[in-house]
């Protein structure tokens, strides 16, 4: 049962966000493709990912509760810098309300024109985690590494200051990283921030160009 919650995990993940589309249209969509297994297991997280993994799904839990009974309809603000596989980069400023539909958390864009950008609130429910949150607070364990015979799936959990760096990367055949997503989440005690996504960066490879990626990374602003 935890195999095929971890294929349906990473198959979502594999067809999710890009840059060359939008973020706040692809994250409505749900893509399942047929199921196989995969060919190689490698490793299990060690004590030390999994009781971050672990501190991860308790503080979106807290913090999605939390913000379905008493912020919707509160404003957000965020930065976005986006750069290009040139090295251009450009910035601007988002402002968000953030909604409820269907039991899901979403920040709903104020800005006039259109803009790409993160707009599912990740939670234990939602996101990067809504597969692997329940089977780590059942208590069960993951794998850091995923081969499919086609993609290399690899995540980490590391603290960061006084957050918890979330790290997705995929890879191709020859070991050679096509995406990756960072999350820096704030995990830490009673802080009314416990939960919040500080930072989510995406990292697209750039076609036929070695070792040049584009980004987006959506920052909040507190």
């Amino acid at each position: 049962m935890l195999r095929s919650l971890v294929c349906i995990f990473f198959l979502n993940f594999l067809f999710g966000c890009q840059l060359e589309r939008s973020p706040s249209s692809l994250s409505e969509e749900t893509i399942l493709p047929q199921l196989r297994i995969f060919k190689k297991e490698q490793k299990k997280l060690g004590v030390k990912e999994l009781g971050l993994a672990y501190q991860v799904c308790m503080s979106y839990r807290s913090k999605s509760f939390e913000m379905k009974t008493q912020k919707i309809h509160t404003s957000f603000r965020h930065e976005l810098t986006v750069k290009d596989c040139d090295g251009n980069s450009s910035s601007t400023v988002l402002e968000t309300k953030l909604r409820l539909k269907e039991d899901k958390l979403y920040f709903e864009s104020r800005n006039h024109e259109k803009i790409d950008f993160f707009n599912i609130m990740e939670d234990h429910q939602n996101g990067a985690m809504q597969v692997l949150c329940p089977a780590i607070l059942a208590g069960d364990n993951i794998y850091t590494v995923l081969d499919s015979g086609e993609h290399i799936y690899s995540y980490h959990f590391k603290e960061f200051k006084e957050n918890i760096l979330l790290t997705i990367s995929l890879s191709g055949k020859k070991k050679t990283l096509v995406r990756m997503d960072e999350f820096l989440i704030s995990a830490g005690g009673k802080s009314i921030k416990r939960g919040i996504i500080l930072e989510h960066k995406q990292s697209m490879k750039c076609h036929k160009r070695e070792q040049v990626f584009s980004s987006l990374t959506q920052s909040l602003i507190i």
